[in-house]
């Protein structure tokens, strides 16, 4: 991405959370390589189960960790 492009993707996601968390809570983006971060592939590899719950209709792999999934808007 380059840096305009960075700039906007931050600032919605900073909007999105800003609305949904307490103030206190801190917002820090980093852009990381998920193949050189260990932590960033498991995060992936979460949001591809929620991804494939939207997009797909398909709950397989979601159904393996749903008991950890504390807020879905789906439900509100």
């Amino acid at each position: 991405m380059a840096k305009p492009e960075i700039e906007e993707f931050n600032s919605y996601i900073r909007r999105n959370l800003e609305g949904r968390l307490p103030p206190n809570i801190p917002i820090d983006i980093y852009h990381w390589l998920s193949h050189e971060t260990y932590g960033l592939q498991a995060v992936d590899l979460f949001c591809w189960g929620i991804f494939q719950k939207y997009e797909k209709n398909n709950f397989d792999w979601l159904d393996v960790y749903k008991e950890k999934v504390l807020f879905d808007e789906q439900f509100l």
